[in-house]
């Protein structure tokens, strides 16, 4: 699956400027969620941490921090000030009836590093911000933000995820 690995920054980014220029600067991101909500955020972070080489991540004492998780009835990400603009801050809205919570926690962070939904060809496309098609055989991704790997999670956290985090400028 590494040869087949061609996508482009701008492609795997909501915008060329989405995500935190401070971790790209090498400054960690803080993260916290209320406690009504049980997230073990080590253990959200722990992959993403280990395939950046840093502690891209690191847990937050309280609701100050730069991604915070809270309870809301449905769950998506609210970058500040946008999706297409350096984040100062980014808030996880989050569905208390979520179902694999560790496994969306892990997807819904990603998009906080400004990365794009990978979605199958035949899902609409109405409602995300750059999707990009997780089943193009001519540019293939395997990992933590493709629809189409969401059953097979073995093909997670592997070459494709550490493809993404070096393009997002996070990966040392």
């Amino acid at each position: 699956d590494r040869l087949h690995f061609n996508w482009t920054r701008n492609e795997v980014l909501f915008s060329s400027q989405a995500g935190f220029e401070k971790a790209r600067n090498g400054q960690s991101l803080t993260v916290w969620a209320d406690p009504s909500l049980r997230l073990n955020i080590a253990e959200i972070i722990a992959p993403w941490d280990r395939l950046a080489g840093w502690n891209l991540f690191v847990p937050g004492s309280d609701s100050n921090a730069d991604i915070i998780y809270t309870p809301s009835n449905a769950t998506c990400v609210k970058p500040n000030p946008d999706y297409r603009t350096n984040y100062s801050s980014c808030t996880i809205n989050w569905n208390l009836g979520q179902s694999s919570p560790v496994l969306t926690a892990q997807h819904e962070i990603g998009h906080c590093l400004g990365l794009v939904d990978f979605v199958p060809s035949s899902y609409p496309t109405a409602g995300y911000v750059n999707p990009q098609r997780c089943d193009n055989s001519s540019k293939l991704y395997f990992g933590v933000m493709s629809y189409c790997t969401w059953l097979d999670q073995s093909v997670w956290w592997r070459y494709h995820d550490r493809k993404l985090l070096e393009l997002a400028g996070y990966a040392r």
